[in-house]
């Protein structure tokens, strides 16, 4: 072993005595680049298209610590950094990389969530206006059968919460919808509702229709041609 290299070992043992010390209140500055270089290393070998690196988030140990420390290495042999420096400046990436990641899998849980949860809301909308037609003596069996025809999941206005009274809901209409089709939907929702026992009415969020927002999915092709408004036609 020459002399620089025993001053750079002995350079590097001091360093990371320094920043492993039980003594030391604050984490050691990190060489400035370094930690880039180790990102840009990763990011590389996670594209090689013959053997791609797969980081494990879960633990640190369970990387391939050694081959990225090795490439840093040898893409930047211009920078005096030793193994055990650019392992704890990967470490420190590694934990940033992590608590990204984590970020990004809770808001796919999150859409996730209200997706689905906005998914039961039109599917329980749905029944509840079915099961009143049925029941509605109102409605006639010719009437009942023009009106079950726009009671689809497509024909349901989504619903979401209100955000100055979280207990109630909004309901968004479609920009397509009659005037027709509308009243009918709310002569059914009221129907159903007057309905239900005084429990289970106080149990269920009330829902406005928004008179602010529309909805812009356009119409079902199948949809009967009284529940399209004229003036969507018009701009249509």
């Amino acid at each position: 072993m020459d002399q620089r290299t025993a001053d750079r070992v002995l350079s590097e043992l001091a360093h990371l005595r320094e920043m492993f010390s039980s003594k030391s209140k604050k984490a050691l500055k990190m060489p400035d680049g370094i930690q880039r270089a180790v990102r840009q290393v990763i990011r590389k070998l996670k594209e090689d298209v013959e053997n791609p690196l797969v980081v494990d988030y879960d633990k640190f140990e369970n990387n391939d610590i050694r081959t990225i420390v090795r490439e840093v290495r040898r893409s930047y042999t211009n920078y005096d950094w030793g193994s055990g420096t650019i392992e704890e400046a990967l470490r420190r990436v590694w934990r940033n990389m992590r608590d990204e990641e984590r970020r990004h899998e809770k808001g796919k849980k999150e859409l996730h969530r209200r997706q689905s949860k906005q998914a039961k809301r039109i599917r329980d909308k749905l029944k509840s206006r079915c099961t009143q037609l049925k029941n509605d003596a109102i409605y006639k069996k010719k009437d009942r059968k023009k009106i079950r025809k726009c009671l689809s999941k497509e024909a349901t206005s989504p619903e979401v919460t209100d955000e100055d009274e979280p207990t109630q809901r909004v309901a968004i209409p479609f920009v397509w919808e009659s005037s027709l089709l509308r009243a009918i939907k709310c002569d059914l929702d009221r129907g159903y509702s007057d309905s239900l026992g005084i429990q289970q009415r106080r149990q269920k969020s009330q829902v406005t229709r928004s008179a602010t927002e529309m909805t812009m999915t356009p119409p079902p092709r199948d949809i009967p041609g009284w529940a399209i408004s004229t003036t969507y036609h018009l701009d249509g």
